[in-house]
């Protein structure tokens, strides 16, 4: 049975967005007239199938920006390389990639960083490069379930919080899944933990080292 047959559209603007221990809540604005009889009467609690487009101000579709893992792995490199705490955490570490220029400013420095350890030219390279996007790697499994021990939290605690549910997080301990890079920001924001690239020198380091030569793993880390 198809879901077009009993489909209703309408426009909205997004009004406000906000998260509470069941997920995430955005809001729209909608004109009266479109407003569907049938969903405006309903009782809260109602599940929907929700298909939303971007529009501009010709009624015309906008593309979404990050469609696909490797898009999205650009825009989340980009945004780490300007994170002020990311920023200090490879300057501290700068012993690990001492043939980059310390001069350089700090989002191109963190750049740089990022780049190196990746073995790509530039961070457009994490589109089509699977192993270059390995930020959350396995080990962060046992580092959850750690972390929560430690904070005597319960699964359904950490995934109250983090907007997920019990099964998932202890499926994600198990590493039977693995999580976005975000959720796995959700899970360690409940856990009061801050993640971030651990980022481990080749050895032994080369006196020049080239991008593209012998590269250096990558793993999540949480650090409290």
């Amino acid at each position: 049975m198809s879901a077009e047959n009993y489909t209703e559209s309408f426009e909205g603007k997004k009004y406000a967005y906000r998260q509470t221990k069941d997920g995430m809540v955005v809001s729209f604005v909608v004109h009266p007239d479109d407003m569907p009889k049938e969903m405006a009467t309903a009782q809260i609690g109602q599940r929907y199938m929700v298909v939303c487009a971007q529009i501009d101000d010709f009624e015309n579709p906008i593309p979404p920006k990050a469609t696909t893992d490797g898009n999205r792995a650009v825009a989340r490199a980009n945004l780490i390389c300007k994170d002020e705490s990311y920023i200090k955490w490879v300057r501290l570490n700068s012993s690990q990639w001492h043939v980059i220029d310390e001069s350089l400013d700090d989002v191109d420095y963190a750049a740089e960083v990022l780049r190196f350890v990746c073995g790509i030219p530039s961070r457009s390279e994490l589109k089509g490069s699977e192993e270059a996007r390995g930020f959350a790697m396995s080990w962060y499994s046992d580092e959850l379930r750690r972390l929560r021990m430690d904070q005597s939290m319960s699964l359904q605690q950490v995934a109250d919080k983090s907007g997920s549910t019990k099964s998932y997080v202890s499926q994600v301990e198990l590493g039977k899944r693995k999580p976005s890079f975000e959720l796995v920001e959700a899970m360690a924001q409940a856990l009061g933990a801050t993640v971030y690239i651990k980022l481990e020198k080749p050895e032994p380091p080369p006196a020049i080292a080239p991008r593209n030569k012998k590269r250096a793993s990558i793993a999540s880390r949480f650090i409290q």
